[in-house]
């Protein structure tokens, strides 16, 4: 893989990791907010946050079957897709219910999405470069919630609730076009099997 090319995969999977990472830490100020729109109780309204880390943890441990079984790229994509639709839907939740359902759909794509970044990477970069590419994506993903707070904030004052989801939309579009154009293409392992004993076991 060419040098610029192998740069264009993190460039790919940063769009989409930042992007999830943002969005869950934009919506930690947003919590009083909910409560009055929702007229709900801070412990409910918690679980905007909470189901996002719960669906997100149940996931992770298939994505390397998911990966292994229809090719790393194509279950990106999907799991990014999954994120973006749960934004674009989140936008129009007409209770706590509803939102908390859509949360989930992003949960979902965001435990898909996040550990294939890694192994996308590791198989763009030969061994000696793996460091500085996985530093870079860090470095880069962990300034996320550094800023989203900020950025939640700046968008409750001036704007609504709303725009916490809907800006979602255009970043993850992007991030599908890049991964699609140059993301590596996988071979997918028919033969794989899902281990359900270490998957409920992992539970």
């Amino acid at each position: 893989m060419r040098e610029n090319q192998k740069w264009m995969v993190v460039v790919a999977v940063l769009l989409g990791s930042f992007t999830m990472i943002l969005n869950n830490s934009m919506l930690n100020p947003a919590i009083p907010t909910f409560i009055d729109v929702f007229e709900t109780d801070v412990v409910s309204a918690g679980w905007i946050i909470t189901i996002f880390m719960v669906a997100m943890g149940m996931t992770v441990p298939v994505t390397g079957y998911l990966g292994d079984r229809f090719g790393k790229k194509r279950t990106y994509l999907i799991g990014l897709a999954l994120f973006v639709v749960g934004s674009i839907i989140g936008t129009f939740s007409w209770n706590l219910s509803s939102l908390i359902t859509f949360r989930a759909l992003q949960g979902i794509g965001g435990g898909i999405m996040m550990p294939l970044s890694m192994a996308l990477i590791f198989e763009a970069f030969p061994k000696r470069e793996r460091g500085l590419a996985t530093g870079v994506w860090g470095i880069a993903s962990m300034m996320a919630p550094t800023i989203g707070p900020t950025i939640g904030g700046i968008l409750l004052e001036t704007t609504s609730w709303h725009y916490l989801f809907i800006t979602n939309a255009p970043f993850g579009l992007i991030g599908l076009w890049f991964a699609w154009k140059y993301l590596p293409n996988t071979t997918p392992n028919r033969q794989v099997q899902f281990d359900k004993v270490g998957f409920f076991l992992s539970r």
